[in-house]
């Protein structure tokens, strides 16, 4: 599994290679949200000169990296077929990085790379990865590597563009130091036997993928995306809302669907899903209406109050009212960090 670990470069003091990988979703619906916004055709909103710029070589895995966020919500993927899913891409690692060794080693090989901060808490995982980031399972994994290079510079062009629509022409260079996070260490580990101590026994392999996917999803928004929020506080909400409600989505779903799954550290997954200010963030219609708009960016309701000196011109306050941008964020910043902690728990 070393080479497949490798391309990902976790040995970087500063953890420079595998965390800006974990960040490539939410930057996908970013270019996805902002392309959509300046081609618009509406003659207020769309910027057709800046339109022309864009790149479209990548489109297609970065809407599927922007549907890949909604894990269960996602309208196009029933729960089976997600399921699915996840099964054959660890067929795929496991074809690759099995029956290498000789016979006696064999035993010893690995097919699931985990990355994991000092705390222990898991940031990004090699199976899952791949359909988080949108690229399709018919890509080699010999090729994942230089694909996903390729991506991220046209995502990173793309987001010029739309830095110019914002009438930022800074030129582009490092903005995020990592080094308070610590070493993101790499793990190798057998999928099978390291997923059987994980979760729940009810859970079948593939399920248990999709949950180490969300899991990571979590932590990287809990640990990762405060990193970047000094002076882009608006679009750290916006990522942080729209990450924690498809994760708590995703983990609630899969609850419902394994009823006979009541493993100690089940139950207390499913306490947390019950309490009364997760149910909020999961049922109440303001949040859904915040959520909405975190994810996309032009605005077609014409009776949305906007007020410039607000965060997000007011948009939290216009939509859930008695409730405030900082109050919101600080509750979803709180949800996300109780989450990860409990999927990091998350043991038999």
């Amino acid at each position: 599994m070393g080479r497949g670990c490798a391309a990902l470069d976790p040995e970087r003091g500063d953890a420079s290679g595998v965390l800006p990988f974990a960040l490539m979703g939410h930057s996908a619906r970013i270019v996805y949200e902002g392309s959509v916004a300046i081609r618009s055709s509406n003659i207020d909103k769309g910027l057709p000169e800046l339109a022309e710029l864009l790149e479209d070589r990548y489109a297609g895995v970065v809407a599927r990296a922007r549907h890949a966020g909604k894990f269960l919500d996602d309208s196009k993927k029933a729960f089976e077929d997600l399921v699915g899913e996840m099964g054959e891409f660890l067929d795929l690692h496991h074809a690759e990085f099995s029956g290498n060794a000789v016979w006696f080693g064999r035993r010893f090989e690995t097919d699931l790379g985990l990355f994991c901060v000092p705390s222990g808490r898991i940031v990004a995982s090699t199976i899952p990865v791949q359909f988080r980031a949108g690229v399709q399972r018919t890509v080699k994994l010999s090729d994942l590597g230089q694909l996903l290079f390729e991506i991220a510079e046209e995502q990173g062009r793309v987001l010029l563009v739309l830095a110019s629509a914002d009438g930022d022409s800074t030129p582009p260079g490092p903005t995020v130091g990592y080094a308070p996070l610590g070493r993101v260490a790499p793990k190798d580990r057998k999928a099978v036997k390291y997923l059987a101590d994980r979760y729940d026994p009810a859970f079948p392999t593939e399920t248990k993928l999709l949950l180490l996917m969300v899991e990571g999803e979590v932590n990287t928004t809990d640990l990762v995306l405060p990193l970047t929020e000094p002076g882009h506080e608006e679009a750290v909400f916006r990522g942080r809302t729209v990450s924690l409600f498809h994760s708590l989505r995703a983990v609630k779903e899969i609850l419902s669907a394994y009823p006979s799954a009541e493993a100690v550290a089940t139950n207390t997954m499913r306490s947390l899903i019950d309490e009364q200010p997760t149910r909020r963030l999961l049922e109440d219609d303001g949040i859904r209406k915040v959520r909405n708009r975190c994810i996309h960016y032009e605005i077609r309701d014409s009776t949305l109050s906007l007020v410039p000196e607000l965060p997000m011109f007011g948009i939290v306050e216009s939509l859930y009212p008695g409730r405030t941008f900082d109050d919101l964020n600080e509750e979803v910043r709180a949800m996300a960090s109780r989450l990860g902690e409990t999927m990091n728990d998350w043991k038999t």
